[in-house]
């Protein structure tokens, strides 16, 4: 089954960002309108770990396969999507994320003294509502995931919603803008924020004062991009976001001694569609 052979072959082009990816979840969301298939390959510069004021690069596979009228399979980043519904409109279906690890391979000379977070994946489900215009690459689309740990690494949950607009401001070029907020419960926050002695490591109380960190509202964030179809297969886009953390994450010493609240990444890709 094609299906099945594209499963896999997200799995193979996941496996690029694992190789080098930061310890929260980078999804940098970008789509393409009215194409069935489309597999690209991009460069992006992350945070070296959520909270941090060092960045790195990391590799951003992208692929999207159609089948079975609406349906599809679709990676983007460290995120596998499957929608399950045969609907123009909703989107629903299983996902899985991988998050990276934050270890002694950090850059800050403080942070990698701490306790190691190894890297995982998540899973849970997606919910999604898009409302198309007369031109159907005019459209808005409002998204909501749900995210559990299932590697044994901070054993919580995080819920993110998105909207984004999308717009053709020529006939070959589409823009889009969107914005976004995560709420994180007590454990995923607890172990990404808090300070205490079971995981700060050789870090002296000196260089990381002891922290408590509960469950809220982690982050709110805003992105833009835009993608230019310049031939009749190929395109190549760009996108940037600003993320800010917001409080118990924003005033953890990890953050706010260490690194920084206001958070950026950029993208460049370069994709083939049929």
């Amino acid at each position: 089954m094609k299906w099945l052979k594209m499963i896999v072959l997200s799995a193979v082009l996941m496996s690029l960002f694992n190789a080098n990816a930061m310890a929260s979840e980078v999804v940098l969301a970008g789509d393409v309108a009215n194409v069935p298939a489309v597999v690209g390959l991009g460069i992006g510069v992350v945070p070296d770990y959520l909270g941090s004021d060092d960045y790195k690069p990391v590799p951003l596979p992208f692929l999207k396969y159609t089948f079975m009228g609406e349906r599809y399979i679709k990676l983007a980043g460290p995120e596998l999507t499957v929608n399950v519904l045969n609907s123009s409109s909703f989107y629903l279906g299983p996902l899985v994320r991988y998050y990276g690890s934050r270890d002694d391979d950090v850059d800050d000379n403080v942070v990698k003294k701490m306790k190691e977070i190894d890297a995982g994946l998540s899973a849970g489900a997606f919910l999604a509502y898009e409302i198309k215009g007369a031109e159907p690459r005019n459209r808005v689309n409002f998204t909501l995931k749900f995210l559990a740990d299932v590697s044994d690494n901070y054993d919580g949950y995080m819920a993110d919603f998105d909207v984004t607009l999308w717009r053709k401001v020529a006939e070959k070029w589409d823009w889009f803008i969107g914005a976004g907020t995560t709420y994180a419960d007590g454990d995923y926050m607890d172990t990404y924020f808090s300070v205490n002695n079971g995981n700060r490591g050789s870090a002296t109380p000196a260089q990381l004062s002891n922290y408590n960190a509960d469950g809220g509202m982690r982050d709110v964030r805003i992105q833009t991009g835009a993608i230019w179809n310049f031939a009749q297969h190929w395109l190549v886009g760009g996108l940037v976001r600003y993320q800010i953390l917001l409080g118990d994450a924003k005033d953890s010493p990890v953050v706010d001694d260490r690194g920084d609240s206001n958070q950026m990444a950029a993208a460049l890709f370069v994709a083939y569609k049929w």
